[in-house]
């Protein structure tokens, strides 16, 4: 198993934009704080702050992640409509995997997996199922595997092919 204790923790970041439309009139109420149910963009904020903690229990098969930063940004761009940026920061560690290498992590952590090489990486996940994983499994795309990836599964590699 590859140890991660030793390894340095990196900041990663997520962005995320969207746009809503409205009435001009009702953006300039917003914009102004002087909506009837009072400031609209505060409790906007807050409840995108929110959900970005809470995204693990929102979204099947998201892991938790301990965010350190979650901003929320409005942009009125007139003519009725508001801009939206959330940036999200979490920490966590970045290490090379090299054959035969395997990672063990413990039950809500994430890891990405990327090939950094010029050739293919396999890579063999087992996860604990829940409903969200079965559904996954059932809902995803059938593909053909090639016949050098099932030498691999097997066990062997191209030059053992020649």
């Amino acid at each position: 198993m590859v140890d991660v204790g030793g390894k340095e923790v990196t900041q990663r970041e997520a962005k995320a934009e969207a746009f809503v439309k409205m009435q001009p009139e009702t953006l300039e109420l917003i914009v102004s704080g002087n909506a009837p149910k009072g400031d609209v963009l505060a409790v906007a904020r807050i409840a995108g702050i929110q959900a970005a903690k809470r995204t693990h229990e929102l979204i099947p098969l998201c892991h938790a992640l301990p965010l350190s930063a979650v901003h929320v940004e409005f942009e009125p761009l007139g003519k009725g409509q508001l801009r939206i940026e959330t940036t999200a920061r979490c920490d966590g560690k970045t290490l090379p995997i090299r054959k035969g290498d395997s990672l063990l992590l413990h039950p809500g952590s994430e890891h990405v997996i990327e090939n950094t090489g010029a050739g293919k990486l396999y890579c063999l996940t087992v996860m604990t199922p829940n409903e969200g994983f079965a559904e996954l499994i059932r809902g995803g795309e059938p593909v053909e595997i090639e016949a050098d990836d099932i030498a691999v599964l097997r066990g062997r590699d191209q030059a053992d092919q020649r």
